[in-house]
């Protein structure tokens, strides 16, 4: 089973993952790190991505050879280095072989006040803008393939253990 966990920077995903993979018996991965892993390639603090497809490719190679229940944690649109928003192809999604999304959001105030306490840099970009993208995107892959989709609006790790027991 791959469950895709997405949302932009700082909405909660890893820590979400993080907590459920402690008591259940499933793989937790970002798809940075696993591309990080493949191709020893490291971000700088503004999250600009600059080879977006080949990073893709990356990607759906690395999530084809793991073999436990996955949650992968990544994101439907990035910032490219020019700043602007870039969204991963629907395809990339396909390829995966994704069982069931499940999309965190949460405020862009929030979103802000993480971000900047995490990379200790701004995301300079339109958070609400960037929160809407993401959702709209997530949306038409889900529709586009009928893989299922949940959107949950901050939530706690008990909504998070629901949604995932839903997809499976």
């Amino acid at each position: 089973m791959r469950i895709f966990i997405g949302g932009i920077h700082a909405v909660g995903k890893s820590h979400l993952c993080s907590i459920f993979c402690l008591n259940n018996n499933w793989l937790h991965k970002s798809s940075s790190e696993l591309i990080r892993d493949y191709k020893a390639q490291t971000w700088a603090n503004d999250k600009q991505v600059t080879d977006i497809s080949d990073n893709q490719e990356v990607l759906i190679t690395a999530v084809n050879e793991i073999s436990n229940d996955l949650l992968l944690d990544g994101h439907f649109v990035l910032i490219n280095n020019k700043g602007t928003f870039s969204r991963i192809e629907d395809e990339v999604f396909h390829r995966m072989n994704i069982d069931g999304i499940i999309l965190i959001e949460n405020t862009a105030e929030i979103i802000k006040k993480r971000f900047e306490n995490r990379s200790k840099s701004k995301l300079d970009v339109n958070i609400d803008d960037f929160l809407k993208i993401e959702n709209e995107h997530a949306k038409q892959v889900s529709l586009k393939y009928n893989i299922p989709l949940i959107i949950l609006h901050s939530p706690n790790d008990e909504d998070f253990k629901k949604a995932i027991e839903m997809i499976k």
